[in-house]
C-alpha cells in the first residue's frame, strides 16, 4: 500500500493513501484527516497502525515490527519485516491455548534488569489461507484498502494476556523446509533488531535519537536471548509451530 512519512522527536507525518493522514505529536496525541472516500474500519486500522507505533517511538520505547504472546507463562516475541509470517505464527499459537499480548507492532520498556512488551489490544490481523488453515471465518470483503490482504480476527477475553511481564525470548523468523532454531549471536542479534525497530527520519536529521535506539538494542540482548526460527510454509506443517516452540521454551 503505498504511503509515505516523516518522523522527528516532536512530530511525525505519515499517510496512507486514499486511508487518512496521521499527525502525531510529541508522543501525546494523534491527530487524523480522513481522505472523502475513506471508510471509519479503514481509517481505525490505520490508525492503530504506524501511527501507534511512531507515538510509542516518540515516548522513548523501542519499538519493534514484532508479536509477542505468553506461553506457559513465559512471554515471547516473534520478529521480522512483513510478511514474515509473524501473525500467523502468534495464531497457530494462540488457537492451541496461548494467549496474545500484541500483534505486529511490540512496543518494549527496555532496562538493565528487563525488556518488558506493552500489551497492545484483543486481536489480529490475519490472511486467507490461515484463517482457513486454522478453522477460522474469514470475511472477504475489501478492508482497509482493495490491495490489503488480511483482516481482523478478534480474540476472547481469555486469549489476551494484559498484564505484562518480560520477555524471556526473542525468535527471529525465517521459511525454510524444515523446522530449526539457531541462537544469533550479539552484534548480528542488534542489526536484526535495529533493522526491524522503527526509527526516526531521515536518519541523518536525528543522529541523538538513532544512537539511543541503537543502544536499548544492546541493552536488549543482554536480557532477552535471540533465536533465529526456520520454519516452512506449509500450513500443515505450520500448525506444528507451537509444541516445537514450548518444547524449546521447556530447555530456557
Amino acid at each position: 500500500m503505498p504511503f509515505y512519512y516523516q518522523v522527528s522527536k516532536k512530530r511525525a507525518l505519515f499517510h496512507y493513501r486514499n486511508i487518512a493522514t496521521y499527525v502525531v505529536n510529541n508522543g501525546c496525541e494523534i491527530l487524523v484527516a480522513p481522505e472523502p472516500q475513506s471508510s471509519t474500519e479503514a481509517v481505525s486500522l490505520g490508525l492503530l497502525n504506524a501511527p501507534f507505533a511512531l507515538l510509542f517511538l516518540q515516548r522513548g520505547f523501542l519499538v519493534l515490527h514484532s508479536s509477542a504472546l505468553e506461553i506457559n507463562k513465559k512471554t515471547i516475541a516473534f520478529l521480522g519485516p512483513s510478511r514474515a509470517g509473524k501473525s500467523s505464527a502468534a495464531l497457530t499459537l494462540v488457537a492451541s491455548g496461548h494467549r496474545l499480548v500484541s500483534d505486529d507492532i511490540l512496543p518494549i520498556t527496555v532496562s538493565a534488569t528487563a525488556s518488558v512488551p506493552t500489551p497492545a489490544y484483543p486481536w489480529m490481523k490475519i490472511s486467507k489461507e490461515i484463517a482457513l488453515a486454522a478453522g477460522l471465518p474469514f470475511d472477504d470483503r475489501p478492508s482497509f484498502s482493495n490491495t490489503y490482504k488480511k483482516r481482523i480476527h478478534h480474540l476472547s477475553a481469555n486469549q489476551f494476556q494484559a498484564e505484562p511481564s518480560p520477555l524471556v525470548c526473542l525468535y527471529l523468523l525465517n521459511w525454510g523446509q524444515e523446522f530449526s532454531i539457531a541462537r544469533i549471536p550479539p552484534i548480528q542479534a542488534i542489526l536484526d533488531l535495529v533493522a526491524q525497530s522503527y526509527g526516526f527520519v531521515p536518519q541523518t536529521e536525528h543522529q541523538e535519537e538513532e544512537k539511543k535506539r541503537f543502544l536499548q538494542s544492546s541493552q536488549f540482548i543482554k536480557t532477552v536471548p535471540v533465536y533465529r526460527l526456520t520454519r516452512p510454509k506449509d500450513l500443515n506443517l505450520a500448525m506444528q509451530l507451537p509444541s516445537f516452540i514450548e518444547d524449546h521454551l521447556a530447555t530456557i
